[in-house]
């Protein structure tokens, strides 16, 4: 189209117009489907998300990480959409902060909270000649990168198995095995007995541990034979002289068959303190089998067997 004006020369209208007037920048219209907009100022712009490429009348679309560009690559950009969480940096590009990563779409995705980005501080120090101060972590450095748990390092509860940050276990030289908890962003704690759990009584035990001396018994780690429990990771061993024991290594359950040992009670104020140990024979077990047996079986009637 061409701008009507007093000369008797008509001028060609700006590529971004459509038709003008007065001046060939002096916009009445916009070209169509060129995704211009006719502004207050008479001039055809491109809107946010395109450019304006010289002599096209056809808005180029930015690269999807710009808000405004100079060209359709993404190191292109001259701002970012806010809402992208993107931040724009010295080369063009509109790159995902710390804590968010890439998935090649407008907005970035944060990161799992399993996942710990750096904290980076720049030092500043006057006496810079040559050498620019790096950033020094002051952190465990963790940040994940395509999705969410796809973790290149973990946070200090946790430990990597491929690109993964899982909760430690007594296998990582943890005390106690822990578990990930819903709803929870830190590892949770086993209880003691168990080498891993989901949840933190004995009863919701996954696997036990053999060097700790225990076995899995529906969903409790129980300590093995002739040793017991004092509630710590270790099962404790019985005494030698014990078949089985409970609470004290000392407390016998019974005698070893071979050991020449039998197997005695005390009594100290009937009724209220036992004492089970096994002693060496004295005396002939034939002459004191009955009497053993008759103690035992009276002391059981009254639930006094410990």
């Amino acid at each position: 189209m061409q701008s009507s004006n007093n000369d008797s020369m008509c001028q060609k209208c700006s590529y971004r117009c459509s038709s003008c007037t007065i001046k060939p920048e002096n916009c009445t219209t916009c070209p169509e489907y060129s995704e211009r907009d006719l502004r207050t100022d008479n001039s055809c712009q491109c809107p946010a998300n395109f450019y304006d490429q010289l002599g096209n009348p056809i808005c180029i679309r930015c690269h999807s990480t710009c808000q405004t560009c100079e060209g359709s690559k993404s190191n292109q950009c001259t701002s970012c959409v806010s809402l992208s969480k993107r931040k724009l940096n010295s080369i063009g590009e509109c790159n995902c902060p710390i804590s968010y990563f890439d998935i090649g779409i407008q907005e970035c995705q944060i990161c799992s909270s399993d996942c710990l980005y750096v904290i980076q501080i720049i030092l500043v120090c006057c006496y810079i000649i040559i050498k620019q101060i790096n950033t020094v972590l002051t952190q465990f450095s963790v940040e994940c990168s395509i999705t969410s748990t796809n973790c290149t390092s973990c946070s200090p509860d946790r430990y990597q198995l491929l690109n993964s940050c899982l909760c430690k276990t007594k296998l990582q030289g943890s005390y106690l095995t822990t578990y990930s908890a819903t709803l929870k962003s830190r590892c949770q704690s086993c209880h003691s007995s168990c080498l891993s759990c989901n949840g933190p009584l004995a009863n919701q035990c996954l696997t036990c541990l053999n060097s700790e001396s225990r076995i899995l018994v529906a969903t409790s780690c129980v300590c093995t034979e002739n040793t017991f429990d004092i509630n710590v990771p270790n099962c404790q061993k019985c005494d030698y002289r014990c078949e089985g024991c409970t609470t004290l290594r000392t407390k016998c359950k019974a005698c070893p068959s071979s050991s020449s040992r039998i197997f005695t009670v005390k009594i100290f104020s009937f009724l209220i303190f036992v004492k089970i140990a096994c002693r060496i024979l004295q005396f002939p077990y034939y002459k004191l089998k009955n009497k053993f047996q008759n103690i035992f079986l009276h002391i059981q009637s009254f639930n006094l067997f410990l």
